[in-house]
């Protein structure tokens, strides 16, 4: 996420009334990512059903170790898709 928050730059983030940053985000996944941010590791409940968005999520924050995580353990599409990905994060990088 600080990735995240130094490539967006701290003056281009939206603020409330109150100052405090805004990120218009997923608020009921932001749970998870806030899980891998204070720990780094998240536990996903047996019947989660919201892998590929909280994937996005990851990748929208840049948390190239939630990534990992998810991609070693979870399946998401293709082949062909997770080397787009993959590709994705190495350019960044």
């Amino acid at each position: 996420m600080g990735q995240f928050l130094s490539f967006k730059g701290l003056d281009s983030i939206p603020r409330d009334s109150k100052g405090k940053v805004f990120i218009d985000r997923d608020g009921v996944l932001f749970r998870y990512i806030l899980d891998y941010l204070r720990n780094q590791s998240v536990i996903l409940p047996e019947n989660f059903h919201e892998k590929a968005r909280l994937r996005a999520e990851a990748e929208f924050f840049q948390l190239d170790g939630l990534l990992k995580y998810l991609d070693s353990k979870l399946e998401f599409g293709s082949v062909f898709e997770k080397k787009k990905q993959q590709q994705r994060i190495r350019q960044r990088n």
